[in-house]
């Protein structure tokens, strides 16, 4: 399993109301679902997603983009780590 893929799956364990995909392309977003907005799956995204490069263990880089709700649900919830 790749450090990718291991940042989806706890990150998927540690939330409930997010959900955490993977394009095409390579990069990873985690979004929170049933917000105020649809969330635009890429850097342009209106709620200003954070953005982290994970290094593979076979040296590959893919850009990891945590989005930010409109309702404010982290407030709520704890800090995460990308790795």
């Amino acid at each position: 399993m790749n450090r990718l893929t291991a940042f989806i799956k706890v990150f998927i364990l540690r939330r409930k109301l997010w959900l955490a995909t993977v394009l095409d392309n390579g990069e990873a977003h985690c979004f929170p679902l049933g917000d105020q907005i649809r969330h635009q799956l890429d850097e342009h995204c209106i709620c200003g997603p954070g953005a982290t490069l994970i290094t593979d263990d076979d040296d590959e880089s893919h850009w990891a983009y945590k989005h930010h709700s409109l309702d404010g649900r982290e407030a709520h919830e704890r800090e995460w780590d990308w790795t």
